[in-house]
């Protein structure tokens, strides 16, 4: 920014205009070995021999109960085509400890339900095909669920629950092909689920709750056609709901609460005739609910990012809906925010254009909105679309100063709770004032060179830098006009800068320096410039040179960055 003024000898005015300076789960492999001392020669091969069973162990199980609202189940359904999945060998009839990961748990249900048979002498594979149930619940000897478990291809019901199991669910676990109910709730279980486990193509009950399983939902459940009910709540499975569970025909009962699943509420499980009750509550779901679901006998999805695009949504019960934007959640934003530049990055914290755009529940603490959330940006006057999409950091947009923008979370323009405006100001470095005049007085001529002071000592220029990041600043002088009497003479050194070293130096037409500005830590937005009375911006006259009339020239003032 620059800034003229017009200095005066005897009556020295200097006028002062203003210019302004720009400132899945992996497929388990594995492989065991049985040696030939282990069993008679005769009886090795590359996969168990096959016999025809006497008789078929089996477990009483309880009769299926339908899910409740406060009591929920688990079980397994069939899937879509065949899924890869690695198939254990054995060198042996004989069925070895090796063979079951020795995992004493599973060998001790084995021996109880084939009495007589003993694992690594007297218990063959064939005999592992007479057991059709294992119902286990409880117990503190821990372990894990083996890859071998294939080998019991006659299980229709495997039931482990409360038996602090560890590891992965192994992807052998597709072979089980009989399979109709598969429960391992309660247990210390981690890794993805296997999309291998699509090909139990008869599963009606499938829960996995209450473990520590994370990564994706497989989209291969969508092809388990016979399931009734899924259970994996209490888990840290994230990403989207897949929407190829709108294909389970048969489903009753959805229990997909307490993870971390985001996205939106697929539409495509409103093809579903079957479905009662969905359990979505606590996770990170963004979108617009899907109206259909909303008239089940039970939908809860409490604690979720979606909304409804209703102008006054009331959707009931109201507890199934509590922190929601469909009930007391709001979008929220700083109602104006002050910039440095006009290239918005309104999604980039590090930027200070950043919308910071937040949410709440109680109009108080403001909380994090997922990532994959939509947000349209528009022109509040003219409902100009300016941006949508995902809240990716590098976009960028064009500030028109003057404009309000007015923000819609998810395509819900209607529900005031996914709405907001923000107003942008443009901050600046300026010349806040500068003085029109600077005045040296009536002054007698004197018959050696001499300096005069200015005749306020109070003269003062006020920068104000409103800027977020404060930057070195610097203010510059230079004569645009000599100092020149009305008898058109002109004074040599005219006006000249004393800094507090005592320096000397003439303004002149190039710029000098006469001010440097360092912010600090208490730095205001505004700066009074002004100098001690014998330094700053003097008068110099030499011998001889003064006649007894005005002399006035032009200065103007510059205020520059300097990082």
């Amino acid at each position: 920014m620059r800034k003229k003024i017009f200095a005066a000898l005897l009556v020295l005015v200097l006028p002062a205009p203003i210019f302004a300076n720009a400132v899945s789960a992996e497929v388990m492999q594995a492989e065991q070995q049985i040696t030939e001392s282990q069993a008679p020669a005769s009886e090795a091969t590359s996969d168990p021999p096959t016999q025809k069973s006497d008789t078929d162990i089996v477990l009483n199980i309880d009769s299926d109960e339908q899910p409740t609202e406060t009591n929920k189940k688990e079980t397994t359904t069939t899937a879509r085509k065949p899924l890869t999945s690695t198939r254990l060998t054995a060198t042996s009839s004989v069925v070895q400890a090796s063979d079951l990961d020795n995992q004493t748990w599973l060998i001790a249900e084995i021996e109880r339900q084939l009495p007589g048979k003993k694992v690594g002498t007297t218990l063959t594979f064939d005999d592992l095909k007479k057991i059709t149930q294992i119902q286990l619940d409880g117990g503190t000897a821990g372990g894990h669920l083996p890859a071998g478990i294939q080998y019991l291809t006659a299980l229709t019901n495997l039931t482990l629950t409360n038996m602090q199991l560890s590891g992965e669910i192994p992807s052998s676990i597709s072979q089980l092909q009989e399979l109709t109910r598969l429960n391992l709730g309660t247990n210390k279980l981690t890794g993805s689920i296997p999309e291998t486990i699509g090909n139990l193509k008869k599963l009606t009950w499938m829960g996995l709750s209450d473990n520590q399983l994370s990564g994706k939902l497989p989209s291969s459940i969508g092809g388990l056609t016979a399931l009734a009910t899924f259970s994996i709540h209490a888990n840290q499975i994230s990403g989207p709901i897949p929407s190829e569970m709108g294909n389970l025909k048969h489903l009753y009962g959805l229990y997909l609460d307490n993870n971390q699943l985001s996205g939106p509420i697929p539409s495509t499980l409103a093809n579903i005739p079957t479905l009662t009750n969905v359990y979505l509550n606590n996770n990170y779901l963004t979108g617009i609910i899907p109206a259909s679901l909303m008239n089940l006998n039970i939908f809860a999805v409490y604690n979720n990012q979606v909304t409804l695009n209703s102008a006054n949504p009331s959707p009931t019960p109201a507890d199934r809906y509590v922190n929601t934007f469909a009930t007391n959640s709001q979008l929220t934003a700083p109602s104006t925010i002050a910039v440095d530049n006009t290239v918005i990055k309104p999604f980039d914290p590090k930027s200070d254009t950043y919308f910071n755009l937040h949410y709440t529940d109680n109009g108080v603490t403001a909380k994090t909105l997922h990532t994959a959330h939509n947000i349209t940006i528009l022109n509040a006057s003219t409902n100009q679309v300016i941006y949508d999409g995902a809240m990716n950091p590098n976009v960028t947009f064009n500030h028109q100063e003057g404009t309000t923008y007015r923000v819609i979370l998810d395509n819900a323009p209607s529900n005031p709770h996914n709405t907001t405006t923000i107003s942008l100001n443009l901050t600046e470095l300026s010349l806040l004032s500068v003085p029109d005049t600077l005045d040296f007085g009536i002054q007698g001529i004197s018959g050696v060179t001499k300096i005069y002071q200015r005749a306020n000592n109070d003269w003062n220029i006020t920068v104000n830098d409103s800027r977020n990041t404060k930057q070195n600043w610097t203010l510059t002088a230079k004569m645009t006009q000599p100092m020149k009497g009305t008898n058109g003479r002109t004074l040599s050194n005219g006006l000249i800068f004393r800094d507090n070293n005592g320096t000397e130096t003439p303004l002149s037409s190039q710029s000098l320096p006469v001010y440097e500005y360092q912010p600090n830590t208490n730095t205001t937005n505004t700066t009074k410039v002004s100098w001690a009375a014998n330094q700053g911006i003097l008068l110099k006259v030499k011998s001889g040179e003064a006649y007894a009339q005005d002399y006035q020239g032009q200065v103007e003032w510059s205020l520059n960055d300097a990082p």
